[in-house]
């Protein structure tokens, strides 16, 4: 199943999942995810320390804060209301996309407030080929994703270890490794 593949990338912090999957959109791999799926993102404050997290429909852009008042030590006040409604009707637009992929960036702990959001995202998979950056959490959701059959998962911290290169931006011009393997799960 290679060839119809689902795409999963994990990988520390700061691995480069991100900027990979940017690549593979830029790259015209993951054909229609420009415009399929979801994004979240971290407004930060001056400090650096997070204090937003900005869920990204990308579809038409719409945005908004799934969690927010960062205590150290605690973590964020996730708003379920937000995923329960936002988050699913972006996934819902993702799955009527025209487009044969959609995209997630990035799936983590947040997402466990909804089951909604949970079965949603789920169902995505389903019906639509999907590329998602997982965190290196172990939650029940990517639990579920990583032991999907259908899906290629790479992950980054490895591939530096067997090849000696970090996927960084910089790295593109120079490395396609990664992309190469990648394409070959198209």
């Amino acid at each position: 199943r290679r060839g119809s593949a689902h795409i999963l990338i994990t990988g520390s912090r700061g691995s480069g999942k991100t900027t990979l999957l940017e690549r593979l959109l830029k790259e015209g791999i993951l054909s229609g995810g420009e415009k399929a799926g979801i994004r979240s993102f971290a407004m930060r404050n001056e400090d650096g320390t997070p204090s937003q997290i900005i869920l990204e429909d990308r579809s038409d852009g719409q945005q908004q804060a799934i969690a927010e008042g960062f205590v150290p030590g605690r973590g964020p006040k996730v708003k379920a209301e937000v995923l329960d409604h936002f988050g699913v009707q972006a996934i819902e637009h993702a799955k009527s996309a025209s487009g044969c992929w959609a995209v997630i960036d990035e799936v983590g702990f947040l997402e466990n407030a909804s089951p909604a959001y949970c079965r949603a995202l789920l169902r995505l998979f389903d019906q639509k080929r999907v590329a998602a950056v997982l965190r290196k959490k172990d939650t029940a959701l990517i639990g579920a994703i990583r032991s999907r059959t259908d899906a290629v998962c790479f992950d980054l911290d490895d591939f530096e270890k067997e090849t000696g290169v970090k996927v960084v931006y910089s790295n593109f011009d120079t490395d396609e490794t990664m992309l190469e393997k990648l394409s070959m799960a198209k």
